[in-house]
C-alpha cells in the first residue's frame, strides 16, 4: 500500500484509480450496512476518497 500512496503523492492519476478499485468495494459494503440508500452510501464513499487523497500529504 505504501508504494501506491507514494505514486499518488507524485501525481500519478492511475494510482488513484488503482487505490479506488482496491479499497472502494469493501468500504461501500460497509457503508451500505450503515446507510439505507445506495446513493447516500456512494456519495459518502466518494467524499471519503476525495478527502483521503486531498489530505494524503499529512499521512505518515
Amino acid at each position: 500500500m505504501v508504494r501506491i500512496l507514494d505514486r499518488i503523492l507524485q501525481g500519478d492519476g492511475n494510482a488513484v484509480v488503482e487505490f479506488y478499485k482496491i479499497y472502494s468495494p469493501s468500504l461501500l459494503r460497509y457503508l451500505r450496512k450503515k446507510l439505507p440508500r445506495k446513493e447516500d452510501a456512494e456519495e459518502v464513499l466518494n467524499d471519503i476518497f476525495f478527502a483521503a487523497i486531498d489530505e494524503l500529504h499529512l499521512f505518515r
